[in-house]
C-alpha cells in the first residue's frame, strides 16, 4: 500500500520525497539525534548522506511495499520539516524515528508514533508491532510506555555510539484496539452515561437469560451518537473543520448534528427524498441544514460526497469513516463490564459500523463471545455478501427498517464482518413489527424497526442458550 498523508492535532506526516533530502541533511547529523540509531547510519555523516539514503534505500523500499516513510511537519508551518518516522514490514525494528533538536520535549513524537501505529494495525492489518531501542534512549522508552507497549526481550545491539544493551518492546493489534476503546469511553463519558443493560423476562427461556442493551436513552435516541461524537471530536483535534457533512436515513444525521452542535461545527445532512419526518425534525432540532437528495441512501451518499468535494467540507461517512466504529465499540466494552459471562450478542447490521465496532470490542474478551448480525430480509445485501465472502449489491432495499436499508456494501466492510461476525440472521417485515410490539408492551421500550431487529432475531432463534444480549439501537422519537 502507498504511504498516505497522516494528521495529528499538531502535525502533518507527509510521504517522504527526494526533495526532502536537503532539509534532512541540515537537521539530522547531530550526535544527540544519531547516537541511539542503528550502526548502519554512517558517522561522521557524509555530505550526501540524506540524498543517498532516500534514493538508494528508503524510496525503493517504499516502492516495493516493504517500508513506509514520512516526514514530520508542524501544521503551523508545513514547509518546515522537523523529523522523520518510518515503518518496516520485517524484524524487531518495525518502527523508527528521529526528531530535530529544537523540537524535543514537546510531545510531538508521541503524536507521530500514535498516528503511524494506528496505520500499522488498522490499515496494514499487521498483528504485532515490535520496536527495539537502546536502554539509554529514555525518551524513546517513554513513548513506548505511553502507548501501552510491553518490554519482552533484552538483547545487545550495535548503535552509532557503539555496542550497547537494548530492549525489544511489543504490542499486539488487540492491545492497541483496547487502548483506543478505553480512550473513547473516557471521551464519551463526558457527554452521556453508560446505557442500561436490563434482564428481559419476555425474551428469556429456561436455558437462555436474555438482556436488553437499551441505546434509545442516548441523546438523539440512537447508538449513532457514540460514533459521531467520537469521530468528529477526533477529527476536530486533527484539523480545522469549517463544516461537516453527513448522508443518512435519519439516525446518523441526527447524531452528527448533535456532535456538531456540541463541538461548534456547522452541519449539513443529506437525506433521501421524503425522509422520515420524525428523524428529519430531530436533525433540524439540532440546528443542522437538511438537504433531500435522491431516491435512497446511496443517492444521498453520492450527493454528500459531491458537495464535500466541491466545498471542502468534511464528509463524516457512516460506512467508510475509520473512526466511527470506535464509538459503538464502547457498547461492547460496556456489555462485558455489565455481564462478564455473556455468551452471545445480537447486533443489527446496517452499514456495519455498529457491528464492526461492537464485535471488535467483544473479541478482546478473555473467552469467546458469539456475535450474531441481523439484517432485514428485504435489504439483504450485507447478509448475502457475508455469506458469499464478496460484495453482492441488490437492486433495492425496501424495508421499514430504514437503518438497515443498504444495497451497496463496501468491500472493506464485507471483509471485516467475515472476520468478526459468527452468524447472520435475516428478519421479515412482520417479524420486525412483532418485535416492536413486544418491546413496547412487555418492556416499555418504544423502538423503531431497525432498533428492534436484534429482538426479532432472538425471537426467531429460541434455541439460543446462555447469557444473551440483544441491542435495542434506536427509537423514532424527538428528544
Amino acid at each position: 500500500m502507498p504511504t498516505p498523508t497522516l494528521e495529528t492535532p499538531r502535525l502533518l506526516l507527509q510521504p517522504l520525497a527526494l526533495e526532502d533530502a536537503a532539509q534532512v541533511q541540515e537537521l539530522f547529523p547531530h550526535w544527540d539525534i544519531v547516537r541511539h540509531l542503528n550502526a548502519i547510519v554512517p558517522w561522521p555523516y557524509p555530505d550526501d548522506g540524506a540524498l543517498t539514503f532516500f534514493r538508494d534505500v528508503a524510496l525503493p523500499a517504499a516502492e516495493r511495499g516493504d517500508e513506509w516513510h514520512w516526514t514530520i511537519r508542524l501544521k503551523s508551518d508545513a514547509t518546515q520539516l522537523v523529523g522523520c518516522i518510518n515503518l518496516k514490514r520485517t524484524g524487531d525494528e518495525n518502527r523508527g524515528f528521529w526528531l530535530a533538536l529544537p523540537w524535543h520535549g514537546r510531545g510531538l513524537m508521541t503524536e507521530a508514533a500514535d498516528a503511524v501505529t494506528d496505520f500499522w494495525f488498522e490499515v496494514l492489518k499487521f498483528p504485532v508491532l515490535r520496536v527495539g531501542k537502546a536502554i539509554g534512549n529514555t525518551a524513546s522508552r517513554r513513548i513506548s510506555e505511553k502507548q501501552g507497549m510491553r518490554l519482552v526481550e533484552l538483547v545487545e545491539r550495535d548503535y552509532v555510539s557503539g555496542r550497547a544493551p537494548a530492549e525489544i518492546w511489543e504490542m499486539t493489534a488487540d492491545e492497541w484496539r483496547a487502548r483506543k476503546i478505553a480512550k473513547a469511553r473516557v471521551l464519551l463519558s463526558r457527554h452521556f452515561d453508560t446505557t442500561p443493560l436490563v434482564h428481559s423476562h419476555a425474551l428469556s427461556r429456561a436455558d437462555c437469560d436474555a438482556y436488553l442493551k437499551n441505546e434509545t436513552v442516548l441523546p438523539t435516541a440512537s447508538f449513532k451518537v457514540r460514533g459521531a461524537v467520537y469521530a468528529l471530536s477526533t477529527n476536530v483535534a486533527r484539523r480545522a473543520i469549517g463544516e461537516v457533512v453527513a448522508a443518512s436515513t435519519g439516525n446518523h444525521g441526527a447524531a452528527v448534528a448533535f456532535a456538531g452542535r456540541l463541538l461548534g461545527v456547522p452541519v449539513r445532512v443529506f437525506l433521501p427524498d421524503n425522509p422520515n419526518p420524525v428523524k428529519a425534525g430531530r436533525i433540524r432540532d439540532q440546528g443542522a441544514v437538511v438537504v433531500e437528495a435522491g431516491a435512497d441512501l446511496s443517492a444521498a451518499i453520492e450527493a454528500a460526497s459531491d458537495y464535500s468535494t466541491r466545498t471542502g467540507a468534511f464528509f463524516l461517512h457512516d460506512a467508510a469513516d475509520p473512526d466511527i466504529p470506535i464509538g459503538p465499540a464502547t457498547i461492547g466494552a460496556e456489555i462485558v463490564d455489565q455481564l462478564p459471562d455473556v455468551a452471545t450478542v445480537y447486533v443489527p447490521m446496517g452499514d456495519t459500523a455498529l457491528i464492526r465496532g461492537v464485535a471488535s470490542a467483544l473479541k478482546l474478551h478473555r473467552r469467546p463471545i458469539g456475535v450474531v448480525g441481523v439484517a432485514a430480509a428485504e435489504a439483504p445485501a450485507y447478509y448475502l455478501s457475508w455469506r458469499a465472502g464478496t460484495v453482492i449489491e441488490t437492486d433495492a432495499a425496501n424495508t421499514i427498517a430504514d437503518g438497515l436499508a443498504v444495497r451497496r456494501p463496501l468491500a472493506t466492510n464485507v471483509a471485516a464482518i467475515r472476520e468478526l461476525v459468527d452468524d447472520v440472521v435475516t428478519v421479515s417485515e412482520q417479524e420486525l413489527m412483532d418485535a416492536m410490539a413486544l418491546l413496547e408492551s412487555r418492556e416499555g421500550i418504544v423502538a423503531e424497526p431497525a432498533g428492534a431487529a436484534a429482538t426479532a432475531a432472538l425471537l426467531k432463534q429460541p434455541q439460543r442458550s446462555g447469557a444473551t444480549v440483544v441491542l435495542v439501537t434506536g427509537a423514532n422519537r424527538r428528544t
